[in-house]
């Protein structure tokens, strides 16, 4: 740094008041600091069937709608999205989406990550926003970043400015889109997967018990309204979490298999080589190996 520079830069700071407590400075205010963040585009090109099983898991997912027009369900709340416009998922609501109409293309841009507090965008639940051109431009420098490899911190910045931006935008006021899902078929399958979720339902058994259901009646039930067997469906499932898990950075294969509930860690391999074809550590190498190079492409 040049004498210029110095004396440049201490101008600007002289003018600067003395502070009234040294102990009480600028905080983060509402601590919206996204983590463990991922980016990646998801195009639909079919609308969604009535025999759709949604979806339901424990991260939070920002979606920007960026071609076409399709159908979103968030919980009970059905909408009719197009270009333009962006949706928040919390952990655990239960969602799905398809394009308006078959062959048509429903593009957008995923951002899942987790975070501590959400206070500061609790509004956008169940709300989907219209994008300013403000809102375009901070997702833009996001994606730039994400794009140049740019370290957690600086994303996580970008993500959160983001956020805040959308809980200002104008909300989107097309409601009440008929859903192609049954009631009783949704209210059913968010009991069963809110219990899995939260380990507590991981058998026929178990489920039975917190529901208060007889296990005869409710394999019975989940037939009619979902067209498979309720313990096919719990097995695809803790798989899926299975997957989810091994993505992410510092999880042994050990603790995996006790987090889900598996009998011993060879019981887990097994069953997920049969259902994937390779073993959870290879996988588990595999992907975080891909996530990480991709976060390095220019």
């Amino acid at each position: 740094m040049t004498n210029r520079q110095k004396q440049r830069l201490w101008s600007k700071v002289q003018p600067i008041p003395y502070p009234g407590s040294l102990w009480v400075g600028v905080r983060l205010g509402d601590g919206l600091l996204p983590d463990n963040i991922h980016l990646f585009p998801y195009e639909y090109t079919e609308p969604p069937p009535p025999t759709t099983i949604g979806s339901y898991h424990p991260r939070y997912v920002f979606d920007v709608v960026l071609e076409g027009r399709g159908y979103v369900q968030i919980d009970q709340n059905g909408f009719m999205l197009e270009a333009g416009e962006a949706f928040v998922i919390f952990p655990h609501q239960y969602h799905f989406g398809g394009s308006e109409k078959a062959g048509a293309r429903f593009g957008i841009a995923v951002t899942t990550f987790d975070l501590e507090n959400d206070e500061a965008i609790r509004s956008l639940r169940s709300s989907p926003r219209r994008l300013r051109a403000g809102d375009y431009a901070l997702f833009g420098a996001f994606v730039d970043a994400w794009k140049a490899g740019a370290d957690g911190v600086e994303l996580s910045a970008l993500l959160a400015r983001c956020l805040k931006s959308l809980a200002a935008a104008p909300a989107v006021k097309r409601r009440n889109v008929p859903s192609p899902v049954e009631p009783q078929r949704h209210e059913l399958l968010q009991q069963i997967v809110e219990l899995q979720d939260r380990g507590m339902g991981d058998t026929v058994a178990e489920l039975a018990a917190k529901m208060k259901m007889d296990e005869a009646v409710l394999r019975d039930r989940f037939r009619q309204y979902v067209g498979q067997s309720l313990p096919d469906f719990l097995r695809k499932r803790r798989l899926q979490r299975a997957v989810q898990l091994l993505a992410q950075p510092g999880l042994s294969i050990g603790e995996i298999s006790r987090r889900l509930r598996f009998s011993s860690i060879q019981t887990f391999s097994r069953i997920f080589k049969e259902r994937f074809g390779v073993a959870p550590r290879e996988y588990q190498v595999t992907v975080q190996r891909n996530v990480r190079d991709f976060s390095k492409q220019p």
